[in-house]
């Protein structure tokens, strides 16, 4: 395990909390802090959203002291919406993070997330207006292409290294494939090998052997967890030690889960 550091932000170790819907929470956040992650993310915020001053949608912009550095994960798809939204909440977060790599139907119809990555010359302009407006840094999270005939991550990559941003987060599979099929670790080591900024490798990551693996297939800079993450909040803990020491710890006890359980519902 290695520090990391994304723009001006030192990240105590390489193992990140993804951004999911309707999960990554204020308590979830922070639970995750405590089982040793570095860096967590929010859900997606729409920028509409922010401007039109949602009361949910502004609570999920809220930051609990515990879980810094974190980062605002924000969506949408109008230049002046996205440049206001970043503006209205930089003071928030320590890292402004935008997503192109949600592969939801809804989303895509609306032309944000996955649906930019067909669209090179409006994700150059996105990233370039996030970073004319913040000096906060900025971390993209992106698939690696549409479909398997149209794969463009590493073009993408490139477009968002020089439009300024200063990580990216690499979901090895395409947008079609949505969580089908196995994650492409070649893929995102073509993208690692392309930039010069720390890339962050996501996919398929659910023990410490596949935290490895990624690590090991990728050279990537840090990975980040997700649906497994849902599934079993220890993972964190587990993947941290196993890195450390090549072994796996043992299953939680139905105590430290009833414990944990117990915590949440507090927080």
């Amino acid at each position: 395990m290695k520090t990391c550091k994304i723009g001006s932000i030192e990240i105590k170790n390489n193992i990140c909390l993804a951004p999911m819907a309707g999960l990554t929470d204020i308590a979830f956040r922070v639970l995750a802090k405590k089982q040793g992650v570095g860096l967590v993310w929010t859900e997606m915020v729409s920028v509409n959203a922010i401007n039109q001053n949602n009361g949910v949608t502004m609570r999920m912009t809220e930051i609990d002291p515990n879980e810094r550095p974190v980062a605002i994960q924000l969506f949408g798809q109008q230049i002046e919406q996205i440049e206001r939204a970043v503006k209205k909440i930089e003071d928030r977060a320590d890292i402004i993070d935008f997503n192109m790599g949600c592969p939801a139907t809804h989303i895509i119809r609306a032309g944000s997330c996955s649906a930019l990555l067909g669209r090179p010359e409006k994700v150059k302009k996105i990233i370039e207006t996030i970073r004319k407006s913040t000096k906060k840094p900025i971390t993209v999270k992106i698939r690696i292409g549409l479909n398997d005939y149209k794969k463009n991550h590493v073009r993408i990559a490139k477009i968002i290294e020089q439009a300024g941003a200063d990580a990216i987060i690499v979901h090895g599979r395409t947008v079609a494939q949505k969580y089908s099929g196995i994650v492409n670790y070649k893929a995102i080591k073509e993208v690692k090998d392309a930039v010069s900024i720390p890339v962050i490798g996501n996919g398929d990551i659910v023990d410490g052997a596949s935290a490895k693996k990624m690590f090991d297939e990728t050279g990537c800079d840090a990975i980040m967890v997700g649906r497994a993450a849902a599934k079993d909040p220890f993972i964190f803990k587990r993947i941290i030690h196993y890195l450390k020491t090549g072994k796996e710890l043992p299953e939680p006890t139905d105590k430290e889960k009833i414990n944990h359980f117990f915590e949440y519902a507090k927080l």
